[in-house]
Parts: structure tokens; C-alpha cells; sequence
């Protein structure tokens, strides 16, 4: 289970650091915001590693839980990395977003093609987890193979974010939460279980007994 790094302790009123505010925030909050960043990507690797160790057990409800934990976590981080900041989420809203760090950064050209890729997986997440839809209700609805995408997809924008988070605030001490973060989900995602599933599914197929079968008694 993945385990954050140690986070600095600060003194003070809790309630003013965390208060809402339409200014920068200091530096107090923004090592918490990576702290909880850094959370999600390994929350996020350590799922897709459960998930893939449930399908070699043959575990249908041990991979269905795995799954739906690990598109959690990677709904909070493509929102994080990958989605423009809507007006709802502004500074005093209390989302977390890139550009609390890095004012108005997105992915470098070549990563582009893998950000509007998260964008569109983040709307999937949303049909077959978020919301009750009927394309999930279908029982004729085949395994789909776009999560086991996810932690690598989500590394690589990580990996370009940690990069620029260093460049331009390299003398904090919070940088290393995203760099640790990125050098975790690596970590594990070279050392994990291979993937034996044909793909994964949210809709609860594997549990549901259908009318047709059930006899009457």
C-alpha cells in the first residue's frame, strides 16, 4: 500500500491556511495540495496493481472494486492535470488545480494527443462510474480495455508537470511530493502483474443473476 512521504509540519491557525481566498495560495497549502496529489497517483497504481493481481486469482468482485477505486483516484488526477479550471473552480472554490502551481501550464505538443486523450477517459469514467447511465445498465455491454490505459497516460503528464513544478519552484522543499509521486507510480507499474483480462468492466455483470436464469420454486 503506498504510503506519502512525510509532510512538513507548520504552525499556525489552520483555519486562515485554509481559509478561501482569491489570492495565490502560500506555501503552506500548496505542499498539502502535492502531498495530496501525490496520494492519488499512488492510490492510483496501487488499484490498477490490485485489479490486475484479482484477474490472475479469478477474484470478479475483488477486480470490480479495484477498478472502480482506481477510476476515483484517476478522475481526481486527469481533473487535476489534463482539465481546463471551469468557473466553478476557481481559488475559492477549493479545488486543487495545476494552475495553483504553475499559472495557466498545460502539456508540452507532443504530450497533447495524451492530454485530450485523459479528457475524453475522464468522460468515460463519468458514463460508467459517476453517473447511473443506460449504456452501463446494458447487459449486452462488452468489457471495455481504456482503464488499463490510465496509470501510464496519467505518468507521462505527470512526468512533464513534476518537471516544469521543479524548474520554477525548485527551491521548495513540497516539489519532491510530485516527483516522488511520478517516480512511485514507475516504480510500480515496472514491477507489477501482467495484465490477463480480456478487459473491465463497471456495470456488475459478473454478479448479476438475470430473470431468465432464476427458477421458479
Amino acid at each position: 500500500v503506498h504510503v506519502p512521504a512525510p509532510r512538513t509540519s507548520y504552525r499556525g491557525d489552520a483555519n486562515a491556511l485554509w481559509g478561501y481566498c482569491q489570492m495565490a495560495r502560500s506555501d503552506e497549502q500548496l505542499e498539502e495540495g502535492a502531498w495530496a496529489v501525490q496520494y492519488e497517483l499512488g492510490a492510483l497504481v496501487d488499484c490498477y496493481r490490485g485489479l490486475l493481481q484479482a484477474e490472475e486469482n479469478l477474484d470478479a468482485i475483488g477486480k470490480n472494486a479495484y477498478l472502480e477505486a482506481m477510476l476515483v483516484h484517476a478522475r481526481c488526477l486527469i481533473e487535476f492535470i489534463a482539465k481546463p479550471r471551469e468557473k466553478d473552480q476557481k481559488r475559492d472554490k477549493g479545488h486543487i488545480h495545476r494552475y495553483d502551481y504553475v499559472d495557466r501550464w498545460d502539456v508540452s505538443a507532443r504530450a497533447e494527443s495524451d492530454r485530450v486523450r485523459a479528457c475524453k477517459l475522464f468522460g468515460e469514467i463519468s458514463k460508467h462510474l459517476s453517473h447511473l447511465s443506460w449504456k452501463r445498465a446494458r447487459a449486452d455491454q462488452p468489457a471495455a480495455s481504456w482503464p488499463y490505459e490510465l496509470p501510464n497516460l496519467l505518468v507521462k503528464l505527470f512526468n512533464e508537470f513534476a518537471v516544469e513544478v521543479r524548474r520554477v519552484h525548485g527551491e521548495k522543499q513540497w516539489t519532491v511530493y510530485f516527483e516522488s509521486g511520478v517516480q512511485y507510480v514507475e516504480a510500480k507499474l515496472r514491477t507489477g502483474p501482467r495484465r490477463t483480462g480480456e478487459g473491465a468492466t463497471t456495470s456488475g455483470e459478473h454478479m448479476v443473476v438475470r430473470t431468465s436464469e432464476v427458477r421458479p420454486r
